[in-house]
C-alpha cells in the first residue's frame, strides 16, 4: 500500500532498510488486526474502526473531527 510503498519511493532508501520497514509494517499491521490488547504495546484502538465502520481513521482523532464522524 501506499503507507509502505511511498516511504520508501520517496526515501531512496537502501535495500536492508527497505526490507526492515516492511517488516515493522507487516508486524505493525499484523498486531494492529490482532484484537489484543496489551497495555502500552498494543490496544484495541483500530478494532473500533472495523466494528462500526464510521470512526477511527486516524490515530489523532483528526480526520474523525474533519469528517464528523
Amino acid at each position: 500500500t501506499c503507507s509502505v510503498g511511498l516511504p520508501l519511493i520517496i526515501l531512496q532508501l537502501d535495500p536492508f532498510y527497505c526490507y526492515i520497514w516492511v517488516c515493522l509494517s507487516a508486524i505493525d499491521s499484523s498486531l494492529s488486526h490482532s484484537g489484543l490488547s496489551i497495555p502500552y504495546i498494543i490496544d484495541n484502538y483500530h478494532d473500533i474502526h472495523h466494528k462500526y465502520f464510521l470512526c477511527n481513521y486516524g490515530i489523532s482523532y483528526f480526520f474523525d473531527y474533519l469528517y464528523g464522524t
